[in-house]
């Protein structure tokens, strides 16, 4: 006396579902830029291959373990605020901080998640990714840095100065 049942639906929806999974690998770790997943709690559950590539970690190793290690001692504090914060409130996560290549040099990466929601609107998930912003980081120090030195050499100037633009509007005077 035996029970048989046709798995053949199952087996179909198992198939879709694994080759849906194998086309989003193959995406996430052909893309340049860090690419991952967490669950609804924020821990992360999947990190693409340029992920590990950047931090020099073995690809056998779980994302959730390492991540934090990897961001710079300077910006763990407002990183993991910021990401307690948005997942508690379920909103969408952007900050700027330094992580550690695997050559041992902290690169400015700008983050990006979004939460990913079921068709009730429960968060089930959410995807990141990361680029590298260092040089834009970088350049916009030296701009600064740069404008602060003429402004105080400006200022320094003990004769009246003054400059115009090319329709003759005054933009500076000391």
């Amino acid at each position: 006396r035996g029970a048989m049942q046709d798995m053949t639906a199952s087996n179909a929806q198992a198939e879709a579902l694994a080759r849906s999974e194998s086309r989003f690998r193959f995406i996430a770790d052909s893309l340049p830029h860090m690419v991952w997943m967490s669950d609804a709690s924020g821990r992360i559950n999947f990190a693409n291959d340029a992920v590990y590539e950047f931090v020099g970690i073995d690809k056998g190793t779980p994302a959730a373990e390492f991540w934090l290690d990897a961001v710079h001692p300077d910006d763990r504090e407002r990183c993991v605020a910021t990401w307690t914060e948005c997942v508690a409130n379920e909103r969408n996560y952007e900050l700027d901080f330094r992580i550690r290549r695997h050559d041992g040099q902290f690169r400015w990466q700008k983050i990006h998640a979004v939460p990913v929601r079921d068709e009730l609107g429960t968060v089930t998930g959410w995807y990141g990714a990361g680029i590298d912003v260092h040089e834009m980081v970088e350049a916009r120090r030296e701009a600064s840095r740069l404008a602060d030195g003429f402004s105080a050499m400006l200022a320094s100037i003990s004769d009246g100065f003054f400059t115009i633009d090319r329709e003759w509007t005054m933009t500076y005077a000391n």
